[in-house]
């Protein structure tokens, strides 16, 4: 604010102050316009050390003190609990390859078995493991009485029975049928299965690492990976449109099928993700390359799977 005119100040006088204010108030414009200037060139571009505040820098130099107050090594990365990935994440490089959009359905793999006379080691074995839910509901007295033996589930997953002539053609078992779910992926098909399947078209299983890069579908940064295909958003609603998971509990005996089904689903029914790729989470375990015997990869998750991983595995990349 500036004082009011003095009445008994000479012309001269009156003059040169108001000259000197006109002077001041062209001053703070100018202070202000490269004030807002410099405000805008930082919005519009990457803030250096010269934006920040001296807490900022302290900051991003040496880290904030977690919240349980413990230090942490040099290079240490705030793992999601649910986050699947390695940690802490490192690049790699993977050659340019090509991939199917969606996993092998039945009616891709009945053309395989028709054309080589293939028999899957399930065939061969004469039995594979189906999950309890889906059983007949006297199944165990029914094998009991039958076959005079009891039912047998696999030790380390006790929801899983093994049931004789179980394999992708009758993926229940005896009287069930594969055929009214023709695009659907082909189940109770062994690693060594997949391979044979892979020579016959001309292809080959992905690695982990090209897999990973296939199904992230560009964000492969440490920064911008997400926990899901469609991002970070856990809520059911969203989940259930862009994958086939295990909704409910108690496990296997109740799934609300939210996402309207119970168990595999065709495989191109959910969107792809950004390069085009169906059911990279969700519906079936995928076979990677690598590995030996039990140790072999999978990844993916499945239709027994959980959005939390409150039961099996958290259905995340």
């Amino acid at each position: 604010a500036h004082p009011p005119p003095d009445p008994s100040a000479s012309r001269a006088e009156r003059e040169a102050r108001d000259a000197l204010r006109a002077a001041q108030e062209h001053t703070e414009a100018v202070a202000a316009a490269k004030a807002l200037r410099d405000e805008l060139k930082v919005g519009n571009r990457r803030r250096t050390a010269h934006d920040k505040t001296a807490e900022e820098l302290h900051a991003e130099r040496h880290g904030t003190v977690p919240a349980d107050g413990k230090p942490r090594p040099y290079g240490w990365f705030e793992k999601h609990p649910l986050d699947g990935g390695a940690v802490p994440p490192r690049k790699v490089t993977v050659p340019p390859f090509f991939m199917d959009e969606a996993p092998v359905s039945n009616k891709d793999f009945g053309k395989f078995v028709r054309a080589t006379y293939y028999e899957t080691e399930a065939e061969r074995y004469g039995w594979s493991f189906v999950l309890s839910s889906f059983l007949p509901e006297h199944h165990e007295q029914r094998v009991r009485e039958e076959d005079n033996e009891k039912v047998h589930a696999d030790p380390e997953a006790e929801f899983w029975i093994a049931v004789r002539g179980a394999y992708w053609r009758e993926p229940e078992g005896p009287e069930s049928s594969y055929k009214m779910r023709l695009n659907h992926p082909v189940v109770h098909v062994s690693f060594k299965d997949a391979a044979e399947y892979c020579t016959w078209v001309g292809k080959r299983l992905p690695g982990e690492k090209e897999w990973e890069a296939a199904a992230r579908g560009g964000n492969w940064g440490s920064k911008t990976r997400t926990l899901y295909v469609w991002g970070d958003d856990d809520d059911h609603e969203t989940a259930s449109a862009h994958m086939n998971y295990w909704q409910g509990s108690p496990f296997p005996w109740n799934n609300t099928a939210t996402d309207g089904w119970r168990g595999t689903s065709p495989v191109r029914h959910y969107p792809p993700n950004r390069l085009g790729l169906y059911d990279v989470s969700g519906n079936v375990w995928e076979w990677q390359r690598g590995g030996k015997h039990k140790e072999r990869v999978v990844r993916g998750g499945s239709y027994v799977d959980t959005l939390d991983g409150s039961s099996n595995h958290a259905a995340t990349l």
